[in-house]
């Protein structure tokens, strides 16, 4: 049976992004570990978030079970928590070159991850590709490029993947170039705190928040050659990377919600009051009769 070794920044980033494709592999073609990176409070000595944080590993071990995975925890502590500059939307959010100061969380979390992988012995790992920017998701692709003996693959982040434009913003922050044999249709920019998306409205915390997260967007979408709807290549400085679509039966698009409605903490910011608006925000993404998850693999 085949070994897939998951990495989720934090308590549900892989539910949210791969868990469709999780749930229709897992217990029959393969054997699936979901880590997750960010699980604690760190050195906060505060009960009220270490218990937070209990709930939240607890939410994590039943969405996992329910996909047929196992959760491991690897107890890192989340951004605001290691320093307060990350408090909003625009302070977690954009960033695309790893701060000087988190290399060394990045070099902590690869070692550990490299132990894992030694461990685990998996036939592939699946590291988040950073779309949108978020500070521990940068932390964590970085410590990608620092395993080695594995195959690695990389999953668009949602749900900052559903903003349409934000997979080529940070391909072309990575120097990526796109491939223009494989690229087709094109779309004018969306204004990010135009969107309808749950999240954005519940995470940006105020006006001023909301103005400087739309400088940053405007600026991070200038840097496109060209708006491209999708790009299959793109050549990055270290080679060819191609772009994997997993189309998934419905099934288990019910059962990434069911997964997804257990982490009661979080859902809400990112889908709406009632659990069926995740169920809802999940079939809104079918497209001609399909949901897809998206992972991109180097190719030379």
């Amino acid at each position: 049976m085949t070994k897939l070794l998951f990495i989720s920044p934090h308590l549900d980033d892989v539910v949210l992004s791969c868990g469709a494709y999780i749930a229709s592999v897992a217990g029959t073609t393969a054997a699936v570990t979901i880590a997750s990176v960010f699980t604690s409070s760190g050195e906060q000595d505060d009960a009220v978030v270490n218990a937070l944080y209990e709930v939240r590993r607890n939410d994590d071990i039943r969405a996992a079970a329910l996909l047929g995975a196992t959760a491991i925890h690897l107890g890192f502590a989340d951004a605001p928590l290691r320093n307060s500059h990350y408090h909003n939307f625009n302070t977690l959010l954009f960033h695309h070159q790893l701060p000087e100061q988190e290399l060394p969380v990045a070099e902590r979390i690869a070692a550990r991850l490299q132990s894992l992988v030694q461990t685990l012995q998996p036939d592939v790992v699946y590291f988040p590709l950073g779309v949108g920017g978020h500070i521990d998701h940068q932390v964590v692709y970085a410590s990608s490029k620092m395993i080695t003996h594995a195959t690695i693959r990389w999953y668009e982040d949602l749900p900052y993947a559903w903003l349409p434009g934000w997979s080529m913003v940070r391909m072309t922050q990575l120097q990526g170039v796109p491939d223009t044999a494989t690229a087709y249709g094109s779309f004018e920019a969306p204004a990010v705190t135009a969107s309808t998306l749950r999240f954005i409205t519940s995470y940006i915390s105020s006006e001023e928040d909301k103005a400087r997260s739309y400088a940053m967007w405007q600026h991070e979408w200038g840097l496109l050659r060209q708006p491209y709807q999708h790009v299959l290549q793109w050549q990055l400085p270290d080679g060819m990377y191609a772009r994997q679509a997993h189309s998934m039966p419905l099934h288990s698009v019910l059962a990434k919600a069911d997964a997804i409605s257990c982490y009661d903490t979080e859902w809400p910011a990112l889908f709406g009051e009632e659990k069926q608006d995740i169920e809802k925000t999940l079939l809104a993404a079918i497209h001609d009769n399909q949901y897809q998850e998206l992972f991109w693999c180097k190719t030379e």
